[in-house]
């Protein structure tokens, strides 16, 4: 690695050029798009003296050196403790100083490490998935931060997400559009002067509500039969005709929803 050849001394640039290397290494392998038993067991392999050189990193290269957070990390601390001295409640913090970092194996990431070949067994290479569902989540639950009032974040953020996949909801539905014969046009009902999709129901739902009540009896079969007959132009007072079982299952009901109308419109004639 010509790049980091020479930044340290010499008993100390060994060690972490053969850590670039097999960092390298084992990351060629770990994005190979096809994998065998053989490349597997090199992996596997590669990983174990990865962890070797880690080890040997941490407790004899960063052990020489004192490293220290960032001057943006201090300038962090040092506005967090600020705010903290101005709040009533809080003792003074006192003055921050430049804390010292140590080099940590015990995270998540280095953890995983080792279980690759387990899920390249499981699952297939690492093209095959991917973290960007959960990252876009993630992203979107940021996004909704700034409008809570930082108190019960975690209640807030949930009604912020609930309310946005509720209105995304509402706007698929008010998006769908109802394919039907010329015969029976929707958008000018005799009694419904705007058709609304505000106040949903659930078939099953309000059959097992109203299980014990005769009117619904056969409601669906009735329902499909009376949906046939609006779109093929029927005389819907005689009701005289038998549709066959491949009719009936023609009718598809989106989501197994129909929709209260709250409102009629009423024409009288004097």
């Amino acid at each position: 690695m010509p790049v980091f050849e020479g930044l340290f001394p010499a008993e100390h640039d060994v060690i972490v050029q053969s850590l670039l290397y097999k960092f390298v290494h084992w990351h060629a392998l770990t994005k190979l798009r096809v994998h065998t038993e053989s490349t597997l067991l090199v992996l596997d392999e590669t990983f174990k003296k990865l962890s070797h050189q880690l080890r040997k990193f941490c407790d004899f290269t960063c052990a020489a050196f004192t490293t220290t957070e960032l001057p943006k990390e201090r300038a962090a601390c040092e506005c967090k403790a600020t705010h903290e001295h101005l709040c009533p409640n809080n003792p003074d913090p006192g003055v921050s100083s430049q804390k010292v970092k140590k080099f940590n194996l015990n995270t998540y990431k280095f953890h995983a490490m080792g279980d690759y070949v387990r899920s390249i067994r499981l699952f297939g290479t690492t093209d095959s998935f991917t973290t960007q569902i959960g990252e876009l989540v993630h992203r979107a639950l940021k996004a909704f931060y700034p409008l809570t009032n930082k108190l019960d974040t975690p209640t807030q953020l949930a009604t912020h997400e609930s309310e946005s996949g509720q209105s995304l909801y509402a706007q698929d539905d008010k998006d769908t559009t109802v394919d039907a014969p010329l015969a029976f046009n929707l958008k000018h009902h005799h009694h419904i002067p705007t058709l609304s999709r505000n106040h949903p129901l659930d078939i099953f739902q309000f059959l097992r509500q109203h299980d014990n009540d005769p009117a619904v009896a056969g409601f669906i079969p009735k329902l499909k039969d009376h949906l046939l007959y609006r779109f093929r132009g029927l005389d819907v007072s005689y009701c005289d005709h038998m549709f066959t079982d491949d009719e009936c299952s023609s009718v598809v009901i989106p989501d197994n929803r129909i929709y209260s109308v709250q409102t009629m419109q009423v024409c009288v004639y004097y």
